[in-house]
């Protein structure tokens, strides 16, 4: 479970690599709690807390153009490209893969990061999995979204 030192590093790490990142503005209400629930409710998990502290003070975000998948806060049928549930309802149901328990939220190409429903951690939080499209298979990337997140922005920006 991220603790409030993980949440302050990572977000002092968004504002030193700014340029680098078109990530929303800090602050509350980012992404309304009605679309949290409606997402949550399509896709039958709860959100792990880190990823909703990125809704909710973000809203959404892209590291070198790559966007993080979030919530567009619009029927998700209609929605498109990065949004979460649209992802998922046009990848992991209508292909089968990613499996209906890896919820994409970062598509790198030819890797796909996912939060991982089938081993949840303490406190609500899941690990992150990267997954090898072209083998089909997935390896442990970090611990919680936040781990995730912090990863990718280090290795992406330096």
């Amino acid at each position: 479970m991220p603790t409030e030192t993980d949440y302050r590093r990572v977000r002092e790490l968004i504002e030193r690599h700014r340029d680098d990142l078109e990530f929303g503005d800090f602050g509350p209400g980012a992404v309304s709690e009605e679309w949290i629930a409606k997402a949550e409710a399509r896709l039958g998990v709860r959100f792990p807390s880190s990823y909703l502290w990125f809704l909710r003070h973000y809203g959404g975000g892209a590291i070198r153009g790559r966007e993080i998948l979030s919530i567009y806060q619009i029927e998700f049928e209609e929605a498109y490209g990065d949004d979460i549930v649209f992802y998922f309802i046009n990848s992991n149901e209508r292909n089968g893969f990613p499996r209906k328990d890896q919820i994409v939220v970062f598509d790198d190409g030819d890797e796909k990061y996912c939060i991982d429903t089938r081993t949840p951690q303490s406190e609500g939080e899941y690990p992150i999995v990267c997954l090898d499209i072209a083998n089909q298979t997935d390896a442990p990337y970090a611990s919680n979204f936040l781990e995730f997140l912090e990863k990718l922005i280090i290795r992406k920006c330096g």
